[in-house]
Formats: structure tokens, C-alpha cells, sequence
């Protein structure tokens, strides 16, 4: 009986482990990484609440409605990794994602407001009205439809012998959050 017992207790401390290290790759750190912004996990919804505090909006209802347009992205992001390279202890895992354009979507929100601009005046001023534009363009970024594709890089470093995401640069950032001006590539 005893043989028995040290045989299962070696079992399970085999399958611990091996489970373990089948998590600790770069790939599936960077998959669990994304799934926190599909997932909107505590870290990513707390970001959220400082992204929206230092955006500028200035009302409640548009930074709640800031937070609802990025959770949308999130939650509707679709992503496939395509590679992964590893050297020592670091290593990069490319990424296919797909997100709402919201970069297109704030520039024709844009276009129609300058084009328009008479219905985003303060009354019968020629002012316009900041509520009423934030509104507008926050509304017109709920509401996109169409999606981009990106190639992105997630850079990761082996520390305690994990693999942890490093910090994503402002281009990645803004590929994720589908806000990245693309248009600058095509120059």
C-alpha cells in the first residue's frame, strides 16, 4: 500500500509540474496576457479608470462611455500567434490581432464635425460646444463596425525562470486599442 501511495504522489507531482511548464512558455504567457483584456480582469479595468480620468473628458457620462467603447475593443478583440522566438531569457511572439478600427471612426467623426460644424456650436454662438463634440465622437466610436488587422510584437523577459510580458511600446498600444494612425505607413 505504501509502494502504491509514493507511486501516485510521484504521479501527481510529475503531471504539477509538467502542467506548470507547459504554462510557462512565451506563447502562453503572451495568450494569458490578452485573455486579461478579453477577460477584463481587475488590472485592465483599473488601467481603464486612469485612461479615462487623464483623457480630458470632463463629464462622468463620457469617461464611463470612454470606458465602454474600450471594453467593447477588448472583449471583440480576435488574435492568433504566429511565432515565437526564443533567445536565452528573452523572446518575442508575433501576434495577428483584430480590433474595431477606431482610428478610422474618430477621423470621420472628425471629418463630419468640421463639415458640420454648425450643429456643435454653444446656442447661437460660434463656439462649439465641447459636450456636444465628445458625445458625437464618443458615440461614433461605440458604434464602429469595421475592423483592422495588425501584426504585433509582444516582448517578453524570463525572470525567476517565468516569462513575464514586458510593457507594450506606444505603437503596439495603439494597434491594441485600434487607434493607431496607419495612414503614416502608406507615406
Amino acid at each position: 500500500m505504501k509502494k502504491l501511495f509514493l507511486v501516485f504522489a510521484f504521479l501527481l507531482v510529475l503531471v504539477g509540474c509538467s502542467c506548470d511548464f507547459n504554462m510557462n512558455t512565451p506563447t502562453k504567457k503572451t495568450e494569458e496576457f490578452l485573455m486579461r483584456y478579453k477577460n477584463l480582469d481587475e488590472g485592465v479595468l483599473s488601467d481603464l479608470e486612469l485612461s479615462s480620468e487623464a483623457s480630458g473628458l470632463t463629464t462622468t457620462e463620457h469617461k464611463d462611455k470612454y470606458i465602454d467603447v474600450m471594453k467593447r475593443q477588448y472583449q471583440d478583440m480576435n488574435y492568433e500567434v504566429t511565432g515565437e522566438n526564443i533567445d536565452g531569457d528573452t523572446s518575442s511572439v508575433e501576434v495577428k490581432i483584430k480590433v474595431y478600427d477606431l482610428y478610422k471612426a474618430r477621423k470621420n467623426a472628425e471629418d463630419y464635425i468640421d463639415e458640420h460644424e454648425d450643429e456643435f456650436y454653444v446656442d447661437d454662438t460660434t463656439n462649439r460646444d465641447l459636450l456636444k463634440v465628445n458625445e458625437y465622437l464618443l458615440d461614433e466610436l461605440y458604434k464602429a463596425s469595421e475592423y483592422v488587422e495588425y501584426t504585433i510584437t509582444i516582448n517578453l523577459i524570463k525572470e525567476d525562470n517565468k516569462w513575464v510580458v514586458e510593457d507594450l511600446d506606444t505603437i503596439t498600444k495603439e494597434k491594441l486599442h485600434g487607434t493607431y494612425n496607419y495612414e503614416n505607413d502608406n507615406k
